[in-house]
């Protein structure tokens, strides 16, 4: 690879020290290495990466824009249809921070309206209670009432 510069980031030598580790392991446990090397090398610390959200200013236009009116005569009854769907999706995802998933096994039994908060099942089986706003509400009684 020419004019290219490799990097080698932490997260880049964590996954070679992992595979070096195992490696060594194998032939301790197995092939009558007496001692593994491996183990005396720390793992380089991995920072995590920023999430970037919408705003609410975002997150307003983003909902205003889901119309249909930009689509042909076949495909804008349907998207008629879903607007109100697609709004309180919308609008539950960038407002509370749930994952896909989360929304997908939400039932109408799991939200409390009278305290504006949502039971889900959080990746691994965990239950939480999420808190949503009064315009969260408003989209989610407008799809489910219509």
């Amino acid at each position: 690879i020419t004019g290219k510069t490799l990097s080698n980031d932490a997260s880049a030598r964590a996954r070679k020290l992992s595979s070096l580790r195992s490696f060594y392991q194998y032939y301790f446990t197995f092939a009558g290495l007496h001692q593994n090397p491996a183990k005396l090398i720390s793992s380089p610390k991995i920072h995590n990466k920023k999430q970037s959200r919408l705003d609410s200013e975002e997150t307003k236009e983003f909902l205003n824009n889901i119309k249909s009116s930009s689509l042909d005569d076949k495909k804008s009854p349907y998207a008629k249809r879903t607007e109100l769907r697609d709004s309180a999706i919308i609008a539950l995802l960038a407002g509370t921070g749930i994952r896909v998933s989360e929304l997908v096994g939400i039932d109408l039994k799991d939200i409390d309206w009278e305290h504006n908060c949502i039971k889900i099942i959080r990746k691994g089986g965990n239950e939480d209670i999420i808190y949503f706003g009064e315009e969260i509400k408003k989209y989610l009684k407008n799809y489910i009432e219509n």
